[in-house]
């Protein structure tokens, strides 16, 4: 089978590479027609055998990424024509949108998988915009042949007519990513800051957090495209930063540090119904999350034990985590057993690829 699997982003998306490590290794082929925001910013190469078609623009600003909406929509319609693929698979509702404004030009008409990573109308705000976004995506899903969504929370927000087409794919960490030491941390307190470096990711909360404490540091991995990212956090003298990094080496990371900062700021029903792969991969390196309390999936971590809760904007509560830390490291190799044993029996990406599979089989 041949997959077309479009988005406006690029290939280095931790959730990609492990759909693109199934479908390889299921023996079909992947070609990823993309959007490449960030050109000269280098970045881990593609999984093997993935064929790249990306569509080089910076695009910084919400006006710029607009503005580059044509090019982007001749970039997939010219590449679905040359791939002429068994499948699409679509990152979130716009994806579909391309997928089928290229069928009107005459670039065939395949079946379409969306795969909801953050859904349109959770991301935005405003009553005229979420208006508009959720036409789109009723547009997108009714024209989508199957849908995936990454919990059983964000399953439950979508309406019941699309729910005979849904399956869960949750972010579970692949098992083959994982290469433990057994090692503890050792000298200064470190949190680990992984993923999508933003200000609204409680960067600022954490940094207010840190100060008066002793012997704490922030090792950062990730893309820092925001200017206060660049200017402020990562210039601050507790920041390591790392740069942009394979799925493995921040596993490797994760071990090496005391937890691993999780914040979402609770601004828009995406970052409420966050679904982070990082909660599950600090899990299998067998490390806590700090997360804010406002997050559905914050539950999960108080029911299981595996971190700690906090409100997002709670800074003395935030700090009384952080100068816990140092005391629960004679704990941390218990904690790292369980938390893994749980991860390795239950929240791998092992334990769910099947679905994939099923859903690829169900489309075509």
């Amino acid at each position: 089978m041949r997959i077309a699997f479009v988005s406006a982003a690029s290939h280095f998306d931790v959730r990609f590479t492990k759909i693109a490590a199934t479908v390889r290794q299921a023996g079909h082929e992947l070609v990823l027609i993309g959007l490449d925001r960030h050109p000269g910013v280098e970045v881990p190469a593609p999984p093997p055998g993935v064929v790249v078609r990306l569509l080089k623009r910076p695009i910084r600003t919400r006006g710029a990424l607009l503005r580059a909406v044509p090019a982007f929509a001749r970039h997939v319609a010219r590449h679905l024509k040359d791939t002429n693929p068994d499948v699409v698979y679509c990152r979130d509702e716009e994806a579909v949108m391309f997928a089928l404004a290229a069928r009107l030009v005459g670039c065939g008409a395949p079946p379409i998988i969306c795969d909801l990573f953050d859904s349109l109308p959770l991301r935005v705000s405003g009553v005229l915009p979420r208006l508009l976004a959720r036409a789109v995506a009723s547009t997108a899903l009714s024209q989508a042949r199957q849908i995936i969504v990454t919990d059983e929370n964000r399953r439950g927000l979508l309406a019941s007519r699309y729910l005979p087409r849904v399956t869960v794919l949750p972010n579970y960490p692949r098992l083959a990513d994982v290469m433990t030491t057994g090692r503890l941390p050792s000298g200064p307190t470190r949190i680990l800051v992984a993923g999508q470096l933003l200000r609204q990711r409680g960067l600022g909360q954490l940094l207010d957090a840190c100060q008066g404490l002793k012997g704490i540091e922030l090792w950062c991995a990730g893309q820092a495209t925001s200017p206060w990212v660049r200017e402020v956090f990562l210039k601050s003298p507790l920041t390591r930063y790392f740069g942009l990094l394979s799925q493995s080496q921040v596993l490797a990371l994760t071990e090496a540090c005391d937890a691993v900062f999780c914040f979402y700021e609770p601004l828009t029903l995406n970052d409420v119904n966050a679904s982070p792969n990082k909660l599950y991969d600090s899990m299998m390196v067998g490390r806590p999350v700090i997360i804010n309390a406002e997050t559905q999936v914050a539950r999960f971590v108080a029911t299981y034990d595996v971190g700690y809760v906090v409100d997002y904007y709670d800074t003395e509560g935030l700090r009384s985590v952080l100068r816990s830390l140092p005391d629960a490291r004679p704990h941390l190799s218990e904690f790292a057993r369980r938390a893994a044993a749980l991860s390795h029996a239950r929240y791998s990406w092992e334990a769910v690829e099947s679905r994939l599979i099923a859903v690829l089989a169900a489309a075509s």
